[in-house]
């Protein structure tokens, strides 16, 4: 901690932004962690080789050696996954969350049905956030509920799909833990009805992944067709989930080429039956989307170069131990065309290199993460919860490799070149285990400071709503309505802005406070707080505006975080 608040306010004070000074802070923080870790794995490698006959160091590798199949440990994540996320059970609605509350007020039929005004059908999701919004009329609180219960459940997936590829508990709590504490998961887990179709894809994902797993000739049937319906209802959910497909069949494929006998491979018919289903539902989306917007893979990627942004921008938020800022530290930098280039081959060289050195278990959850990568690329601007998918693999990569490169360290240093002994096993895990903690403790930590600004954040919103329907209501005779600047966080020189309100503040002020907003418009002033979506004016156009009686012009006050009637700058 002491190394990152000196480097944050050190030489390179001037170069970070506020978000880059958190994250060297957060570095330290992680170092310390390790330290801390080390010292312990070095002093119970020490103890074990100086004391290995002793009956106390015999009796530990014993119990630590009996795994008990009893829940415990889920239980305990799953309660400090609660624990963890229980605040943001207060927050409101976010962002594009009103455009969806929006669409589920016209009614079932216009939210469920493929129209135009979406670019991404998913008619499953608009289903799950839609109920409890036509039935029970349910708030915010609700649908956070749903959203922690669902990455709780999801955490509980991660660990049956790694104890599935890996056959080691230590590894599928480890992946369990680094997927529920991954530094980008805060993102979907907080954001209300945006998230709630990622975490719903990723458990109709995670449950089809899991049924093509269990596929045994003898039984090829019954989960063939749970592998179909789940794979078709998470594309439904939400497009991110198409890779799916990709995975199982490079899973198959693997598993088909490693069958000793002749005789107990399928022919190419039975191998490709069970991606029949499957295969026809993607044929029927793409369709769909093709005929709402015109064309099936709806990207504002235009240019080689913004691939090549996006795609070291993937590599820096599925970093091992980083976090959502190195995004922000790097993205001026990687508007440097060689320098894009140049993090791009470096990253493939790197995969393909882990990729031939992992083994076919953590192949496969290496091949996860790429192909579920891939669609974060092709959008504008890639956003922490589109990693959601990709963790997963990343997740039970990693696991597996840290407990084997603990354990190849607890080898050399007990016994040198010699086989691996019960004792150097245990060693080893005890320095996975060391390591899951660490991450687990910086995801933590990453995760309470990330609460404390979407907190502010909600509390920004309630403010600018609430206030202008205060001043709305004590003009009742205005006919419009202009909306100047709505809230947005300010990441500082580096970055204009967040936007709060990505959609017209007339969709909140329905929301919030039952006012039919018909009569205005959000507008943003010089373009100044990336408030693309909005008409720009000018202050000229504004002054103008002004001099019309039946025209309320108001601005979002930063400082005060509300609603104020819009005043022209002095001369």
């Amino acid at each position: 901690m002491a190394l990152g608040k000196a480097l944050s306010v050190g030489f390179l004070a001037e170069r970070l932004s506020p978000r880059g000074a958190w994250q060297l802070s957060s570095l330290g923080f992680l170092l310390f962690c390790f330290g801390v870790a080390s010292g312990i794995w070095l002093l119970s490698a020490l103890a074990l080789r100086r004391f290995s006959d002793s009956a106390m160091i015999q009796w530990a590798l014993t119990a630590s050696g009996k795994s008990s199949r009893k829940p415990w440990g889920l239980l305990f994540l799953a309660g400090f996954i609660f624990y963890e996320y229980r605040q943001a059970i207060s927050f409101t609605f976010y962002a594009d969350d009103y455009y969806i509350l929006n669409m589920l007020s016209k009614g079932p039929l216009r939210a469920l049905l493929p129209f135009r005004e979406l670019y991404h059908y998913s008619p499953v999701a608009m289903l799950a956030v839609g109920i409890p919004r036509w039935i029970w009329a349910a708030g915010p609180s609700i649908y956070h509920f749903a959203n922690i219960s669902l990455h709780v459940v999801n955490s509980c997936l991660v660990y049956l799909l790694a104890l599935r590829l890996s056959r080691s508990r230590l590894q599928a709590y480890g992946s369990a833990i680094l997927f529920s504490f991954f530094f980008l998961n805060y993102d979907p887990v907080v954001w209300p009805l945006v998230g709630n179709n990622y975490l719903l894809s990723t458990l109709f994902v995670l449950l089809s992944f899991l049924s093509f797993l269990q596929r045994r000739p003898d039984t090829a049937r019954q989960y063939q067709w749970g592998f179909a319906v789940f794979y078709i209802l998470a594309i439904f959910t939400n497009e991110i989930s198409l890779p799916l497909i990709g995975a199982c069949l490079y899973y198959g494929l693997t598993q088909n080429g490693e069958t000793r006998h002749l005789s107990s491979r399928p022919g190419w018919l039975d191998f490709l039956k069970p991606y029949a289903f499957p295969s026809a539902a993607v044929v029927i989306l793409m369709l769909i989307k093709y005929f709402c917007t015109s064309q099936i893979v709806v990207s504002q990627n235009v240019l080689p170069l913004k691939f090549l942004q996006n795609f070291v921008s993937a590599c820096c938020f599925l970093s091992p131990f980083n976090n959502m800022t190195l995004y922000w530290v790097f993205s001026r930098w990687g508007q440097n065309p060689t320098l894009s280039i140049l993090i791009s081959a470096s990253a493939c060289v790197l995969v393909f290199f882990l990729f031939l050195r992992a083994g076919p278990q953590e192949r496969t959850m290496l091949v996860w993460s790429v192909l579920f990568t891939a669609p974060a690329i092709l959008v504008a601007e890639p956003s922490p919860r589109y990693f959601y998918l990709p963790s997963i693999g990343w997740s039970i990569f990693w696991a597996g490799t840290l407990s084997a490169a603990s354990s190849r360290i607890a080898r050399l240093f007990l016994s040198g070149p010699s086989p691996v002994t019960d004792s150097g096993r245990r060693l080893g895990q005890l320095g996975a285990a060391l390591i899951f903690v660490c991450m687990a403790l910086q995801g933590q930590r990453h995760v309470a400071s990330l609460i404390d600004v979407w907190r502010q954040g909600s509390a920004m919103i309630h403010g600018a709503v609430t206030s202008a329907a205060e001043l709305i209501s004590l003009h009742p005779e205005e006919q419009q309505i202009l909306v100047v600047n709505q809230p947005a966080w300010l990441m500082g020189n580096d970055f204009y802005g967040a936007p709060l309100l990505t959609t017209s503040i007339a969709y909140p002020l329905a929301a919030i406070s039952g006012l039919e907003g018909k009569n205005v418009e959000s507008v943003t002033l010089d373009g100044g707080t990336a408030f693309l979506s909005f008409r720009a004016v000018t202050r000229e156009e504004l002054a103008r505006v002004l001099e019309q009686a039946d025209t309320l012009v108001i601005q979002y006050d930063r400082e005060r975080q509300r609603m104020m009637p819009y005043l022209p700058p002095a001369e």
